[in-house]
């Protein structure tokens, strides 16, 4: 995402566009990273990552 600030979007909006994708958000860590490396200006880097129980791990958006 190109912009100095998120503004009115909503990270969670981006990706949960259907109605299957809003019941499962609760199984993702979005991490939003600010970054100047996109283009002509700075913006952001989204991260997904699921993180249900399912798989033995919790809910983060660290770096490792």
């Amino acid at each position: 995402m190109q912009g100095e600030d998120l503004g009115d979007t909503d990270p969670f909006r981006l990706f949960a566009t259907t109605s299957e994708a809003r019941s499962a958000m609760g199984e993702h860590s979005l991490t939003i990273v600010g970054v100047d490396i996109l283009g002509p200006g700075p913006g952001f880097v989204i991260l997904d990552g699921q993180v249900t129980s399912r798989f033995g791990e919790g809910s983060n958006g660290e770096i490792r």
